[in-house]
């Protein structure tokens, strides 16, 4: 069994697991953001000029390029709002499918995608997000895309009070950055004996934060155990622990934060597994 601290967006995982047959002082506490989805956001014509004029630099993501946009209407009324939700997930408009490593993905149809089970649930997904976030009012822009040698549109919502982007199978779908964190695995073991008992710690924790195109926090997941004992000289023994995780998404993404104890043993020659 494995320690989960899992991100899918169109379903990826990343996992480990760990044992602390002693208890290390000398661990600083950790600073974690708690996860908000709100972000600084520019007018949606100015965000995409800004985009196109620096596509290049910015398609560090596999050499996904955008090329221009041209807006092309309001929605004002039901038939206008339906018809372009169904435009967005037709078989015909594309989307990133990540690899497992959250560093590369590869661009494919919606209808490549819906080839398999999970492809034909993630769809459904992106149904419920669009009909809570799509409304009569908006405004659609057509975007135009380079990938390695394939050109293709797509469909870019804009809300017309703020001008901002609201959503796009790309901008929206693709992250920007993805962070990291783990502290470090190395446990001292104990040799010695010494006079004079100090109380100690040792902290593990794994942290995951991912932004999209367009700036939004996308997903902030992590787990924490931390081991308290007492030390004696260079002699340690484990007293007790705790475990805590949090997880936090938006739009097509979720997130997965487990950690629990396998084994524990408490005193001079305790040890923790957790998984």
């Amino acid at each position: 069994m494995k320690r989960k601290l899992v991100v899918q967006m169109m379903f990826l995982l990343l996992s480990l697991s760990f044992i602390i047959q002693s208890c290390n002082s000398n661990y600083e506490d950790i600073q974690l953001d708690t996860f908000d989805s709100e972000f600084s956001v520019k007018k949606w014509d100015v965000f995409l000029q800004e985009y196109v004029d620096n596509s290049k630099k910015k398609s560090g993501n596999n050499g996904l390029i955008l090329k221009g946009y041209d807006y092309r209407e309001e929605i004002d009324n039901i038939e206008k709002l339906e018809r372009i939700k169904k435009e967005i997930l037709s078989n015909e408009q594309s989307i990133p499918v990540y690899q497992e490593s959250l560093i590369s993905f590869d661009v494919k149809t919606i209808g490549e995608y819906k080839k398999d089970s999970a492809g034909q649930e993630g769809i459904i997904k992106m149904g419920v997000v669009l009909d809570s976030i799509i409304h009569s009012g908006m405004g659609i822009v057509d975007l135009v895309w380079e990938y390695k040698d394939l050109k293709f549109k797509s469909i870019c919502i804009v809300a017309k009070e703020n001008d901002e982007i609201i959503y796009d199978n790309l901008l929206t779908n693709v992250l920007e950055s993805v962070e990291l964190k783990q502290s470090d695995m190395t446990v001292e073991r104990v040799k010695t004996r010494t006079e004079g008992v100090l109380n100690c710690r040792y902290n593990f924790y794994r942290w995951y934060e991912s932004t999209n195109l367009l700036g939004m926090k996308t997903v902030t997941a992590w787990v924490n155990c931390v081991v308290y004992g007492e030390q004696n000289g260079n002699y340690k023994s484990i007293s007790t622990y705790e475990m805590n995780t949090h997880k936090e998404s938006a739009l097509l993404f979720s997130a997965v934060a487990e950690i629990r104890s396998i084994s524990f043993q408490e005193g001079l020659y305790g040890h923790l597994r957790f998984a």
